[in-house]
């Protein structure tokens, strides 16, 4: 009864409670999403952090708490990432969204949903040519390459991108470049002919056995 107090303190208060009680009716979430319009930034935040609390029980506010994602305060935006990342049990509706909010304005909040999309390992690496790219970026590549080391995996839709990235003059984006193209094994064969000139021009025999390497998991010549 209290969320529909007219003192945005009390909505805010006993929003928080029912996460901390860990109150699990079946009106408690559809009572929190309700909250997520609220002009008060506090009562926004108080329902997310429930929504997160009562977990997979809110799965049915993922679409609201997805409209926060556009919403004019940062710290919204930011709690909105990661409640979503604990609320939706079904990854391939999640880590799209999650994806779209590595393009946020602020940094903090693509560093959140790179953190939630790393917590995910390898169902995320269809965020991977995102990921990547935010390497190059001083605000994000801390958070890019926690999430890179989380997913520890790529799909094809990353060897364009990461076929860049083998020619880059950033040592530490051509080395991820080549590990993640290592990754995708036989659906990287279009990367074959720059990694074997590569081979062929780097005068580092490290780096040429990680190179060959990475070529032998793209020909299947790597034993498991």
């Amino acid at each position: 009864e209290l969320l529909s107090d007219g003192s945005a303190a009390i909505r805010s208060a006993a929003a928080r409670s029912l996460g901390q009680i860990g109150a699990k009716s079946p009106a408690v979430a559809p009572s929190l999403s309700r909250l997520l319009s609220d002009d008060d930034e506090s009562v926004i935040l108080a329902s997310l952090s429930s929504m997160m609390a009562i977990g997979n029980d809110a799965a049915g506010s993922v679409g609201e708490v997805a409209e926060l994602f556009d919403h004019p305060q940062t710290a919204v935006r930011a709690a909105a990432v990661t409640c979503l990342s604990k609320i939706e049990p079904d990854k391939s509706k999640s880590v799209p969204l999650l994806t779209d909010a590595l393009h946020d304005e602020d940094w903090t909040v693509r560093r959140d949903a790179a953190g939630a999309l790393g917590d995910m390992g390898s169902a995320a690496k269809e965020a991977v040519p995102v990921l990547f790219k935010m390497l190059s970026s001083e605000e994000d590549v801390d958070a890019a390459r926690g999430a890179l080391r989380g997913i520890d995996d790529a799909g094809p839709n990353a060897v364009p991108v990461l076929m860049e990235g083998l020619e880059s003059e950033d040592r530490r984006l051509r080395f991820y470049a080549m590990f993640l193209i290592g990754k995708v094994g036989p659906d990287a064969k279009e990367a074959l002919p720059l990694l074997k000139r590569i081979l062929e021009e780097s005068d580092s025999s490290r780096f040429r056995g990680s190179i060959q390497r990475t070529i032998d998991q793209i020909e299947g010549n790597v034993e498991e």
